[in-house]
């Protein structure tokens, strides 16, 4: 094995050692290229935490989308209305609920597929 391929990353999650540190809410680092414009408007609350956005496909709906540092994801959520100020107030309530889950100790995400046969087959 030549020293080179020691220090390449194998597996699903390569910016896993990339964005660990990250805590909730916080955003990582993203490639933007104009060419290739998902979003239509976005609009960031608390501080940065949680981005509104409206997608081409989404019809005007704005959608909420927050960074899970310790499991490494995005949540993602539809707030159903076209209405900014609705929006705002749903995406609030629903950061809030998710930073009390993970007060308490649980997580935003179930468990992966691929998880769970790995804990099956060690037990």
């Amino acid at each position: 094995m030549s020293p080179a391929s020691k220090d390449k990353q194998v597996g699903r999650t390569p910016n896993e050692k990339l964005h660990g540190d990250l805590a909730l809410g916080e955003n990582p680092p993203s490639a933007s290229n104009p060419k290739t414009e998902f979003y239509t408007e976005e609009v960031e609350i608390l501080d940065g935490a949680v981005k509104l956005m409206r997608t081409k496909q989404s019809n005007k709906i704005w959608q909420m989308r927050v960074w899970v540092g310790d499991e490494k994801r995005h949540f993602r959520k539809s707030m159903r209305t076209r209405d900014l100020d609705l929006a705002k107030e749903k995406a609030r309530k629903t950061y809030y609920q998710m930073m009390g889950q993970k007060e308490v100790g649980n997580k935003i995400f179930s468990i992966t597929m691929g998880k769970c046969v790995d804990e099956y087959l060690e037990f």
